[in-house]
């Protein structure tokens, strides 16, 4: 098998170099830091500024979705990969991006009917009841039913994830109505994962539960399509790991219990790092932050990475540079797992075991309220260095199932991108 360390060919300086032993707000660290958000809101105004210049074109593809999120590394790779695997199957589109959660409004409708050739929205967990502010659908996507309604061009939903957290309040009235009308409106619609796609069909009359299809996440097949990277490239096995510990909803995430579930977390870390692993701390937002004193505290030597404020194509190359992950968050582990590299998850959110699920390999993802998580922790990483070379053709191979159905779809999402 052709082997490959390294994606892209990006500078290294940007990548936080912090000894563990520093805190953020220490001086020494006040000037990187600046540096590092300059760049990323640079990048993101001239960014901005030529996507405004082509939404005024004719015959655009709109796509609607949370873009260049500073606070979720995951997503600033995802809403790239959908466009880029899209690009792929049909040819370069002329893209112009939409904040999903603007609110779309009626003259927002006419001038897409107007302008746009088709409309996508996705990928990302679009599907939950707790949302940043109260929508008029009862997700993610602020437009009336009404609205929806008098789109007249394609609507493509690609990748889409339900993704309620555990002990989420249910979705209020009148989200089933909203997405029935999407689901029979829409051109295509897939989820990201069997388990998403099931939780939807309840919502929706059977005669339309055919019409909800499967769609991977394309940051699970990224070297499949991306430029830059081999279809079977994965990283050479050596002692090094990323982890990536989250606590957005963390309440939800941790039942109360987060002091001792992430104490046994950082336990088996310990374990490795006495046994030669070096570690490196994924931030994927701000919110992650709090897993630097739980490792502090047990005397984890890590170095922390701020994934964050990267460029998409940095935060890809870390992780194809990464011959195993340890993630909580889902991109943690679709991320690692699509440029061809050893996961392990840790569920505190069902969407993890869904794609587990959908893989074939639900023994790689441990729950974090198990009791003995510190040695089921241990015990995976042992199993990943003991062969890492197996664990490679079996990530070949689920990968290979889930481009299969890309590829598939892609056919009859080409017909109406044309």
């Amino acid at each position: 098998m052709p082997t490959g360390s390294k994606a892209f060919d990006t500078p290294k300086g940007n990548l936080s170099a912090r000894p563990a032993a520093r805190l953020r707000t220490q001086p020494e660290d006040l000037v990187p830091a600046a540096a590092r958000f300059t760049r990323y809101a640079v990048r993101r105004g001239l960014d901005e500024l030529s996507n405004r210049a082509k939404a005024k074109e004719q015959d655009h593809l709109l796509h609607f979705c949370v873009h260049d999120p500073r606070g979720n590394a995951g997503d600033t790779v995802l809403y790239r990969a959908v466009r880029e695997v899209l690009d792929s199957a049909a040819g370069p589109q002329n893209w112009v991006r939409r904040q999903l959660r603007r609110t779309t409004t009626i003259d927002d409708v006419r001038r897409m009917n107007e302008t746009a050739k088709a409309l996508v929205i996705g990928g990302g967990g679009l599907m939950m009841s707790e949302t940043s502010r109260p929508t008029r659908s009862g997700w993610q996507w602020d437009i009336s039913q009404e609205d929806l309604e008098q789109i007249d061009i394609p609507i493509i939903v690609y990748a889409v994830g339900y993704n309620q957290f555990r002990g989420s309040a249910p979705f209020r009235d009148g989200f089933n109505d909203h997405v029935e009308a999407l689901v029979a409106k829409s051109a295509f619609l897939g989820l990201r994962n069997t388990g998403s796609q099931q939780r939807l069909q309840a919502h929706l009359p059977e005669a339309l539960h055919d019409r909800v299809r499967f769609q991977p996440c394309p940051t699970t097949v990224l070297r499949k399509f991306h430029a830059g990277m081999k279809p079977d490239q994965y990283c050479e096995p050596r002692k090094e790991l990323a982890v990536n510990l989250a606590f957005d909803r963390q309440e939800k995430r941790f039942d109360g219990m987060a002091e001792t579930r992430l104490g046994r977390v950082a336990e088996a870390l310990r374990w490795a790092a006495d046994s030669g692993w070096k570690i490196k701390l994924a931030l994927h937002g701000f919110e992650d932050d709090p897993a630097i004193p739980y490792l502090r505290k047990f005397d984890v030597p890590f170095e922390p990475v701020r994934l964050n404020l990267l460029d998409w194509r940095q935060i890809v190359d870390f992780y194809a540079n990464m011959p195993l992950t340890i993630g909580m968050r889902g991109h943690a582990q679709m991320i690692p797992f699509g440029v061809g590299n050893a996961i392990i998850s840790l569920i505190s959110h069902d969407k993890l075991g869904f794609f587990l699920d959908d893989i074939g390999h639900p023994e790689w993802g441990i729950e974090m309220a198990s009791e003995d998580l510190r040695d089921q922790l241990v015990g995976a990483i042992e199993t990943f260095w003991n062969d890492p070379h197996a664990r490679a053709q079996q990530t070949n191979a689920a990968q290979e199932k889930l481009w299969t159905t890309t590829r598939e779809n892609a056919k009859l999402i080409s017909a109406h991108l044309k």
